[in-house]
């Protein structure tokens, strides 16, 4: 998934910059909390959400790239 934006207003940024979210930047979803938060996965690190938060950040799914198979014959 890719960030494409962030709600929550100009007090609300400068905390998600902090943990890396940032528009443009891509994550992957490793889990769900029992809390109802969201860990995700970006930049090598592991960032667990509580659920108000991980509500504010718009994502976008991407495709995977697919590699090429070197043709035989």
């Amino acid at each position: 998934m890719r960030v494409v934006g962030m709600a929550g207003g100009v007090a609300m940024a400068p905390s998600l910059r902090a943990l890396g979210l940032r528009p443009g930047v891509r994550l992957r979803v490793t889990g769900r909390e029992a809390f109802g938060g969201v860990a995700v996965a970006l930049a090598g690190a592991r960032v667990v959400l509580d659920a108000a938060t991980a509500r504010r950040v718009g994502v976008t799914p991407v495709l995977p790239r697919h590699r090429c198979a070197p043709r035989h014959g």
